[in-house]
């Protein structure tokens, strides 16, 4: 401990206070410290996350399994197969079971006629029995149509839905082809960097997800057909 005069002021000083109050403008930095180590990290984990640089293993591992699993990028191999899953999720895109739209409009716009005509007839008639036998048949025809009706607002209905069905699964099935696409070209971009043992795997595989690409053209060529033909059931055509 010791004294400082100065304009006749004493200070009195203790090297252990001086300590502890620098020590707070030490640690006030140690969290922006922390904080550009764990950026560091976070950094290195995503570029892994999204699959970059894959490993001589990561293209082993591609080189034993086919389809999406057999791309080396991971995080477009993951976009693939969950895509893969929706594609397969069962829903039903197919309208050749849903119900005529417009045989059902036809026959109700028949039955309905058919009750107008019987009702003029009913207007001129005086025999009770012959009238009671035209009210039956009216109120039948007019049941026949309301029925046929509502099958025609469920086929349009269900017909709609199928539609989006279609246009959903062909989304997905595009979406996948993309996916071996992308694939196909970002080794084709990298092949030059490949060591030897990547690049004969990267040989094997190039052709591999061709052929994937290209079996994905029937089942989109039969979505699309699926999808016109509900859009022609829609137009009643």
């Amino acid at each position: 401990m010791f004294e400082s005069h100065k304009s006749n002021t004493s200070y009195r000083v203790v090297p252990n206070q001086i300590r502890r109050e620098k020590s707070p403008a030490l640690w006030s930095r140690r969290p922006l410290c922390y904080a550009l180590l764990l950026t560091g990290v976070g950094i290195l984990f995503s570029r892994a996350a999204l699959g970059e640089d894959p490993s001589l293993d990561d293209w082993k591992r591609a080189e034993a399994v086919t389809g999406c699993a057999g791309i080396p990028y991971q995080e477009l191999a993951r976009r693939c197969m969950d895509t893969m899953t929706d594609v397969h999720d069962g829903k039903n895109w197919a309208c050749d079971d849903v119900p005529s739209l417009k045989g059902n409009e036809d026959e109700a716009a028949n039955r309905n006629k058919r009750a107008d005509e019987l009702e003029q007839k009913l207007s001129s008639e005086t025999d009770e029995k012959i009238r009671e036998d035209l009210q039956n048949e009216i109120k039948e025809q007019r049941e026949k149509a309301k029925e046929c009706e509502e099958r025609a607002k469920g086929a349009e209905k269900e017909l709609e839905l199928r539609k989006g069905f279609g246009e959903e699964a062909l989304k997905l099935r595009e979406t996948v082809q993309q996916h071996f696409r992308d694939a196909m070209d970002r080794a084709d971009r990298e092949s030059s960097s490949f060591s030897p043992e990547i690049k004969a795997i990267y040989e094997k595989k190039k052709g591999e997800w061709e052929r994937s690409f290209e079996e994905h053209k029937e089942p989109i060529e039969k979505v699309k057909a699926g999808i016109q033909k509900c859009q022609d059931r829609l137009d009643r055509r």
